[in-house]
């Protein structure tokens, strides 16, 4: 009895003290990834901002910004969802066809000249929105909003950092990733509360201003004309990984059977994201929630997207993109599998929690296993012919996911056909690309 009686404290200070070396184990790891993305920005201060403005002022284009304007423009030209759809999807697939074109310049021009170009015009684009009188001035807006907005800012900001970056290639791709999540976590609530107290075309003119005062100064004046980071042919910290390892081609990337089971799995969130968000509308209507609630619920999507950050890029420079890339979609099953099974509220913001997860899984994974399979010398092509299939995918969105969603009926086939559609993606990546993960 008493010697029993003394193995029972001695089994629990045993389990306290692995739970504690847990614990501390865990604030370790962060203590570290902390430390290593303040040598980063202490080392690369310029390098990561200039990644930084380009992502976050990229979101003056991308889809979740769009969608604040969607109710004025509807009750301004009188049109109905699937009309500003059908235009939301042209001007969209238009970008996409020019990404290819302008993208392969990533691998010619300086740094500095590509991005003043993209930011000037971009300017320019959201003076004509605040002038937008009829859908054919909508149609070309759009273009050019979502072109410079989610085509070639992200894509000039990404394959910058991830082309110069090895070692520390996905910590500096989280790092940059913060400005667009920091955009999706403060920009729904700012732009709702502007356009409470100025119309919607004087708010287009503030983001144009803003633009002009502080990205474009800031995209000229944080690399130096002279610095190796402008050119991808000079010395980097990633020369020596790209005289061993294989340099790919546009043309022979598409020779590579793998590649277009990744781009399936890159292309799936664009399409999802874009359509749920471009019609939050319809989904609220549904379920009783308003445009404020809807609002609130976007920005946590940005908020999420943002801590996601702080861990995927460590995970990454841990194992390597390739093995995390498989699972980069698991998330969107949780938030299905939710919708199917309650209406409440909860579920809404279950939604944006997963999807921001997912949205930085496929941010920083997506472009960490471009180089690492393919090389950096050619990445801008690449990745510009990758960007413009995603973008393809968020064309198509609008329309066909506005024609699922108009009837409240059919909502639960369209969660239901999105989980069985994620489940079987995720499976065949683990077989497939996970093979490429073992010699990674």
């Amino acid at each position: 009895m008493c010697y029993g009686s003394s193995l029972g404290p001695s089994r629990r200070n045993i389990d306290n003290h692995n739970l504690s070396s847990q614990a501390v184990s865990k604030i370790e790891i962060a203590a570290v990834n902390s430390m290593d993305y303040l040598r980063l920005l202490r080392q690369y201060p310029r390098y990561i901002a200039y990644g930084f403005v380009h992502y976050f002022f990229s979101s003056a284009g991308q889809t979740f910004f769009i969608s604040l304007f969607v109710p004025f423009w509807l009750l301004s030209l009188e049109i109905d969802n699937l009309e500003f759809g059908s235009i939301y999807s042209g001007a969209t697939l238009l970008s996409a066809f020019s990404l290819p074109w302008l993208g392969q310049w990533l691998d010619r021009l300086k740094l500095r000249y590509f991005s003043m170009g993209v930011g000037i015009v971009f300017v320019l684009f959201c003076i004509a929105m605040a002038y937008m009188a009829n859908p054919v001035w909508l149609f070309f807006s759009l273009f050019g909003l979502r072109l410079c907005g989610q085509g070639l800012l992200i894509l000039t900001g990404s394959t910058a950092i991830a082309r110069y970056f090895e070692e520390d290639r996905g910590k500096a791709l989280s790092l940059i990733g913060f400005g667009v999540s920091i955009g999706e976590f403060v920009l729904p609530l700012l732009i709702v509360s502007l356009l409470a107290w100025v119309s919607w075309q004087l708010s287009w003119w503030i983001i144009a201003a803003t633009i002009a005062l502080i990205f474009l100064p800031a995209a000229f004046f944080l690399i130096p004309i002279d610095d190796s980071f402008q050119n991808p042919m000079v010395d980097s910290p990633s020369e020596d990984q790209s005289n061993q390892q294989q340099q790919f081609s546009r043309k022979q990337v598409l020779t590579q059977p793998t590649f277009y089971l990744i781009l399936l799995l890159l292309l799936f969130l664009p399409f999802f994201y874009t359509g749920m968000v471009i019609h939050k509308n319809l989904i609220g209507l549904a379920n009783g929630w308003s445009e404020q609630i809807l609002a609130q619920a976007l920005s946590l999507f940005g908020l999420t997207r943002l801590l996601a950050n702080l861990f995927v890029g460590p995970l990454i420079d841990r194992i390597s993109g390739v093995k995390v890339f498989p699972y980069i979609l698991a998330p969107i099953i949780i938030c299905c599998v939710g919708f199917l099974l309650t209406d409440h509220i909860a579920v809404l913001y279950l939604f944006f929690l997963m999807t921001g997860l997912c949205s930085s899984l496929v941010s920083i994974a997506g472009t960490a296993i471009l180089p690492e399979l393919y090389g950096t010398v050619h990445l801008g092509a690449i990745k510009s012919m990758v960007s413009t299939f995603a973008v393809l995918a968020s064309a198509a969105a609008p329309i066909i996911l506005g024609w699922a969603l108009s009837d409240p009926a059919d909502h639960i086939w369209v969660w239901g056909i999105s989980a069985g559609l994620v489940s079987i993606l995720t499976i065949l990546a683990v077989v497939f690309v996970g093979k490429l993960g073992k010699n990674a």
